[in-house]
């Protein structure tokens, strides 16, 4: 997260990292609304939620919650997919996909975790 060759010394302006499990080969699935979450599916481990905050000017996403199953170990977990009703609060849903697991299965979560769990 941050910005290419837009910080001091034409450097990237990285403001956060986070150091993930395993490979991650998908971009982040995204859902805007109720505060704002990305959804990232690691390779052989659980699908991480980070919510979105801002304070004192400075953006930042936090480990809200993780899917209670593990990802397949294959290069076929994508990313993550966010639907809702009209942007309503309390509609959406968070898509996955396991290719590993015959016949395959897609798995469906609430996207806003509670209590630390989707």
């Amino acid at each position: 997260m941050g910005g290419y060759r837009n910080g001091e010394d034409r450097f990237d302006n990285v403001i956060q990292t986070y150091e993930h499990e395993n490979s991650v080969y998908a971009g982040a699935g995204v859902y805007p609304g109720e505060g704002g979450y990305i959804y990232i599916n690691v390779v052989q481990y659980p699908t991480i939620v980070f919510r979105f905050s801002c304070a004192n000017g400075v953006p930042s996403f936090n480990k809200e919650a993780e899917t209670p199953e593990s990802n397949g170990y294959t290069l076929g977990v994508s990313h993550g997919t966010v639907t809702s009703l009209n942007g309503e609060p309390g509609t959406a849903m968070l898509w996955t996909t396991d290719v590993q697991n015959p016949p395959g299965q897609l798995r469906i979560y609430d996207a806003v975790p509670r209590d630390g769990e989707l």
